[in-house]
């Protein structure tokens, strides 16, 4: 257990909540942020996390706590924070100081699962804080913390929205608000699969079109119509991951458009998750 130190952090936080059996919600924010104080150090005693691990912590009103764990180039993992107290999660890398993802919840009793890609091998650290310190009920305030490959936590996933390997066949992915958690729908890729996917743009709005997770994705949009392919990205999303950054012609609303994933290199299978986000005002 660590006092707390005088840091600055800039970050983006989100609240999390929970999803259904069709999609899940975990809170982003993987742009970096400056993560400053201590000249970037971080504890020596920060407790070691083994991924694949789940721990069961305590950190005092006005405490922080530390965890470190080491996570591999272009890996997604599931990281899972549930606290009984306004806290916040960041993890932050081992050497220059950099928040690459932050979250946050609030008295919850379901464990708010957060994606994150990594994109250069090393030790990373998990700070938690209670972020409301003198409301809190708790003399200790307790968490549960854990750390897992993405196809350790679900590559065991059934694909709930095949078959769809036709645009006819296509299922709604719903929208993110750019304020909002990020709305993730859980899907499997089989050899040789096609899965399609549709949404209802606002017009004229800027939307992210994600994959996270375990095969080499690709993702292709077609628009309002027609099976044909106006744009394709393979490997933007970090790593194997992919996405796509693309603003809507339309000028009326709703609509509905289409993408499909399908793999990246032939043979491509496992679970990933895929997600729309429309771009805050």
């Amino acid at each position: 257990m660590r006092t707390e130190k005088r840091y600055s952090l800039v970050v983006l936080v989100a609240l999390a909540v929970c999803g259904c059996s069709d999609y899940f919600a975990p809170w982003s924010a993987f742009q970096q942020h400056t993560y400053g104080g201590n000249g970037g150090a971080y504890p020596v005693d920060a407790t070691r996390l083994s991924v694949g691990d789940s721990v069961v912590g305590t950190v005092n009103p006005l405490g922080v706590q530390w965890y470190s764990f080491s996570a591999n180039t272009d890996t997604t993992y599931v990281v899972s924070f549930c606290p009984r107290f306004d806290g916040t999660l960041d993890i932050m890398d081992s050497g220059i100081g950099i928040a690459v993802l932050s979250g946050s919840d609030t008295f919850s009793a379901g464990a708010r699962p957060l994606l994150w890609t990594c994109w250069s091998a090393g030790t990373y650290y998990v700070r938690i804080k209670d972020v409301n310190p003198y409301y809190s009920s708790y003399s200790a305030d307790t968490f549960v913390l854990s750390v897992k490959k993405f196809g350790a936590a679900y590559g065991s996933v059934v694909d709930s929205f095949e078959p769809d390997n036709a645009r006819s066949l296509a299922s709604d992915c719903p929208i993110s608000s750019g304020n909002g958690p990020e709305l993730f729908q859980l899907r499997r890729l089989a050899p040789g699969d096609t899965d399609w996917i549709s949404f209802s743009p606002n017009k004229s709005r800027t939307y992210t079109i994600r994959t996270v997770g375990v095969p080499d994705t690709k993702l292709c949009l077609t628009g309002i119509g027609g099976d044909t392919a106006i744009v394709c990205d393979d490997n933007s999303g970090g790593g194997k991951n992919a996405k796509l950054v693309w603003s809507s012609p339309y000028v009326t609303s709703p609509v509905r458009c289409y993408f499909f994933v399908t793999g990246g290199t032939p043979g491509a299978s496992g679970a990933y998750a895929v997600s729309v986000r429309e771009s805050a005002y």
